[in-house]
């Protein structure tokens, strides 16, 4: 699994209502993966969503 289809997945998981999951997995990435560069950078989609409107 590429870290691209990792973040497909999340934006799906946001889609179909898991809130609470997908705030535990994209609200703190920096201390869980900081040795996985390419995974922060595929992340950032996620830093300019607007997180109240989910």
């Amino acid at each position: 699994m590429t870290y691209k289809s990792v973040v497909m997945y999340l934006e799906e998981m946001r889609e179909r209502g898991f809130d609470e999951e997908f705030e535990g997995i994209v609200t703190n990435p920096k201390k869980k993966h900081s040795n996985r560069s390419a995974f922060l950078d595929e992340m950032k989609t996620f830093e300019s969503c607007d997180r109240t409107a989910l």
